[in-house]
């Protein structure tokens, strides 16, 4: 069978793991699979062991497949043309009759996009996604959107919501990772299960199954002491979560003044746009062994195995969180949207989600982590075991 993932990458370590997790279990089910991807997006970093392909749908085509007029875009279109016939260029004339035909041929749709459709995001963000996932549910005999985050549905006017209606209702099924988007959805009269993220409900460790010659890739962080603590900070706190720069670098650095005593800190980037406040906060602790860089993003299998040694984590993005929960290791969590607060709720850890607003609040959240992180991760170990009982993927296996 042919499938298509939407929604992935491999630019984003959290994208990276969905996508992982989406091409393990249609492996799993189904050895002759033939998955594609939208050309576009950042290719594997790694050689995969499986056949991944990719779709290549230049502007005039997705216009023309959304049924829109060219009118407006010529250039665009014309450009889209220079291009094909520039040396070296991989997308000939003869591989938009390609695409038509790859498109045609999809027997399942998977759209593993992590939160991308809100009124927190912009009016063009949420046209531009609609847009693509309109053309997937098309052309596939079944689309299933993996569980992801929705909302809020604050939208002026009704063109955006309405047009979600749409797409949203030809969709086989929707998974929603918190209650609250699935509320969401469903006051829009779009049907939704509730299930935790994709990357949580997976028990196996995927990329040795995925990942030609794994070894070659494999990272391991020699640690320097017993006890060890890693930031992991997430820029979108402040553009979209609406945190002061300066008191989120100044929480920051109380916090690690306070555990630098007893704790090696790592400051670990989850996306490389982040890798920016991870090198501002080390610049002040240049001279502190005990604040450690990692200075570059790791890949998110090997980010896995090294969130397993820390005692505990204070992070801002999502999966890095996630993939903290499923190696059982405790989390404070400062977060910008309610997929934080759902998924802290999933491991009965509410009581560490911090907001560096209060500041005097998130610090005694700190300290009480400190002394609880070995009984908070027992907590966790038990919820895991519960939640792993589920599937997003059992429709692979009917």
């Amino acid at each position: 069978m042919n499938y298509l993932i939407t929604g992935g990458e491999f630019n984003n370590k959290g994208a990276e793991a969905m996508t992982l997790t989406a091409m393990k279990n249609i492996y799993a089910n189904d050895e002759k699979a033939h998955i594609y991807m939208f050309k576009g997006i950042v290719e594997p970093p790694f050689e995969l062991n499986v056949p991944l392909s990719y779709v290549h749908v230049p502007h005039w085509m997705f216009l023309k497949l959304l049924g829109k007029s060219l009118k407006g875009y010529g250039w665009v279109c014309i450009k889209d043309v220079i291009k094909a016939f520039l040396p070296g260029y991989s997308n000939r004339p003869d591989s938009i009759k390609r695409t038509l035909t790859i498109l045609k041929s999809i027997d399942y749709c998977i759209d593993v996009s992590g939160y991308a459709f809100g009124s927190k995001w912009s009016d063009e963000h949420n046209r531009n996604w609609l847009d693509w996932l309109s053309i997937a549910v098309k052309f596939s005999k079944s689309t299933y959107m993996m569980p992801q985050s929705f909302g809020p549905m604050e939208f002026e006017g009704d063109d955006i919501p309405n047009r979600a209606r749409q797409v949203f209702g030809k969709c086989k099924r929707i998974y929603a990772r918190e209650k609250s988007g699935m509320e969401c959805l469903h006051k829009l009269g779009v049907e939704c299960i509730r299930t935790p993220d994709s990357v949580l409900l997976e028990k196996d460790f995927v990329a040795p199954l995925l990942i030609k010659n794994y070894k070659q890739y494999e990272e391991t962080v020699e640690l320097g002491r017993d006890r060890n603590v890693a930031i992991i900070p997430n820029g979108r706190l402040i553009d979209v979560g609406g945190v002061d720069r300066d008191g989120l670098m100044r929480f920051y650095s109380e916090v690690i003044d306070r555990l630098c005593v007893q704790y090696d800190i790592y400051l670990v980037a989850h996306a490389g746009e982040d890798l920016a406040i991870c090198h501002e906060i080390k610049e002040k602790y240049a001279h502190n062994d005990a604040v450690r860089l990692i200075d570059h993003v790791m890949f998110s299998f090997n980010y896995e195995m090294f969130v397993r040694k820390m005692d505990f984590i204070i992070a801002s993005r999502y999966h890095s969180i996630i993939h903290a929960y499923k190696e059982h290791t405790p989390a404070i969590i400062l977060g910008w949207s309610d997929k934080y607060s759902g998924v802290a709720e999933d491991v009965c850890q509410q009581d560490y989600l911090a907001d560096i607003r209060e500041n005097d609040r998130a610090l005694s959240i700190v300290e009480r982590m400190g002394k609880n992180y070995e009984s908070e991760r027992v907590v966790i170990r038990e919820r895991i075991k519960i939640i792993q009982e589920q599937s997003c993927y059992d429709f692979l296996k009917e």
